[in-house]
């Protein structure tokens, strides 16, 4: 049975797109007012959180193990977001959706890592491709970018 058809190739870009686009011309970068600095605090936490919560219910489906992989990625998100968010827009000054999309880049490249390690996985954990991971951490990452955008 052929699940891939011309129609369904057409659909997917299209979906990606619907998630993408909105996000490129949002403006969801908390800038700290020194009167709010306990409201951006709560606001980076509510999208730290559902981004993580979100990647990795997506991984659940994938067949990794829940606690392992929420941990893996709280780690990974924090090393991602001082490694890579901030030095590319503080430092270089990037377009937001250049350093959004290597944001992206580096947390697929990290879940398919530890997508390799047995901890991670469930029984019935059979591989996951690369476009998976790339799925999980799009969701995850426009998510929270979202929110971002609703709380600022």
């Amino acid at each position: 049975m052929n699940l891939v058809t011309p129609r369904t190739t057409i659909r997917r870009p299209v979906l990606i797109l619907l998630i993408v686009l909105p996000a490129a011309v949002a403006q969801a970068n908390p800038r700290i007012d020194p009167t709010s600095v306990a409201a951006t605090f709560v606001v980076v936490l509510a999208a730290f959180f559902l981004e993580i919560l979100i990647t990795s219910g997506v991984l659940l489906f994938a067949g990794m193990a829940a606690v392992p992989t929420f941990a893996a990625l709280v780690l990974g998100n924090v090393g991602s977001y001082f490694g890579v968010l901030g030095p590319l827009a503080f430092h270089f000054e990037l377009h937001i959706v250049l350093v959004e999309l290597a944001v992206v880049a580096a947390e697929t490249a990290f879940i398919k890592l530890i997508s390799l390690l047995a901890l991670f996985q469930q029984d019935r954990f059979i591989g996951l491709k690369w476009r998976y991971a790339f799925l999980a951490a799009l969701l995850g990452n426009a998510s929270s970018y979202y929110i971002g955008t609703l709380m600022t």
